[in-house]
């Protein structure tokens, strides 16, 4: 049984209450050029689609950075444009599961259960 001051004591504590896995990072794109447009472009890269020129250049333009972890969990960032894209699509497209890794996860409470806000953020070098 808890008393009110144990309960104080616990107060901010949480536990890890669940864990998402996958095997493919994240492919970050900064560009002033519409999202839709990027996207679209991205999307037919990994499809395995032409791409026209204006496509092309839209991928050229924008900052890509593929980030993944490898296989000693250490975070690995691939930067570039059309490189990235592609390293990414490989490991969208490949049947290799060595690097399967902790995605995202949520974080309860001790004293209720209920899901508790986490923030975290990383730099990619420029």
């Amino acid at each position: 049984m808890f008393t009110l001051n144990r309960i104080k004591l616990f107060k901010g504590v949480a536990y890890v209450s669940s864990v998402y896995y996958g095997r493919v990072g994240l492919l970050i794109v900064e560009s002033d050029t519409y999202f839709g447009t990027v996207k679209s472009a991205i999307n037919k890269v990994i499809s395995g689609q032409s791409l026209s020129s204006e496509e092309s250049r839209f991928i050229d333009i924008s900052d890509i950075s593929y980030v993944y972890f490898n296989n000693d969990n250490l975070v690995q960032i691939k930067k570039g444009h059309m490189d990235a894209v592609n390293t990414y699509k490989d490991a969208l497209t490949k049947n290799d599961f060595s690097n399967v890794y902790p995605i995202g996860f949520n974080l309860s409470s001790l004293i209720d259960h209920s899901i508790v806000p986490i923030s975290y953020s990383f730099k990619v070098p420029k």
